[in-house]
């Protein structure tokens, strides 16, 4: 008996020594078990929201490229129009310059549809291609100018392409489609302000208040496709960018703003 009490007596203090060891290793391995199950949820919580973020990149690439596939079969619609007029005019040397000058057009367009970017220097290209035939279309209707800012470098800014283009051909089938008394003035500026892409684009046409469209060439979808565009890049890129139309006493003016972005 006394044998028994001088064991259990000489146990005791083993058992105070572990048990302290015991509740701490423990301790480390609940808290290694809940430091361990907090990671998986915090990769598992990041991996869901990059596939969310993902599928919302994709939704977005998708719906700028049927805008774009909207705008060129509107801008497609327009030549063919002009390119009528001529043949009902019996002018065929007119018709066959304005058909080079399209074709060279719609090939620049399909080249640069599938872009995100292009350079400011294509998107003007493209831009007085395009003027040209109008003018060729309307001769005397009227002049246009086009200043680039000297502080912007033409081949490595970029730009959204064909996102000037229709709010130019708004101004002009719009704008001086029925300015029979005054002669048209389409003017393009682009140029740094705070930071930022300025594009702006003047006219003294009719006004969107005033003016009459021609039969056939629609309204101005143009106009409404690259608010959209603006729209999907704001919400899904965060690109900040901005559009406003101002109503002149004689004519219109659109001013877009746009993060500049360089290669």
């Amino acid at each position: 008996m006394q044998h028994q009490n001088r064991i259990n007596n000489e146990e005791l203090p083993l058992q105070k020594k572990f048990l302290p060891i015991a509740f701490g290793g423990g301790a480390v391995l609940i808290s290694c078990f809940l430091f361990g199950y907090w990671q998986y949820n915090k990769r598992r919580v990041a991996q869901e929201a990059g596939k969310i973020a993902d599928y919302q990149a994709r939704v977005a690439e998708t719906e700028l490229k049927a805008l774009r596939a909207q705008m060129n079969p509107h801008f497609i619609f327009n030549s063919l129009n002009a390119i009528r007029y001529y043949m009902g005019e019996n002018d065929i040397a007119a018709a066959d310059d304005y058909l080079v000058m399209f074709a060279n057009l719609t090939r620049s367009i399909l080249e640069n549809s599938e872009k995100k970017y292009i350079s400011i220097a294509e998107e003007i290209r493209i831009l007085k291609l395009y003027i040209e035939a109008e003018m060729l279309r309307m001769p005397e209707s009227f002049n246009y100018e086009i200043n680039v800012s000297k502080d912007i470098d033409q081949q490595k800014t970029l730009i959204p392409p064909m996102l000037i283009q229709p709010l130019v051909e708004n101004s002009i089938w719009h704008g001086f489609a029925k300015n029979e008394n005054d002669k048209g003035f389409l003017q393009l500026e682009v140029c740094q302000k705070n930071g930022n892409l300025y594009i702006m684009i003047d006219d003294n046409g009719a006004g969107r208040k005033n003016h009459k469209v021609p039969a056939g060439i629609g309204n101005s979808m143009g106009l409404r496709l690259t608010e959209n565009r603006l729209k999907i890049l704001n919400h899904y890129h965060r690109e900040n960018g901005s559009l406003k139309i101002l109503d002149k006493k004689k004519g219109t003016r659109v001013e877009i703003s746009l993060p500049l972005q360089q290669i």
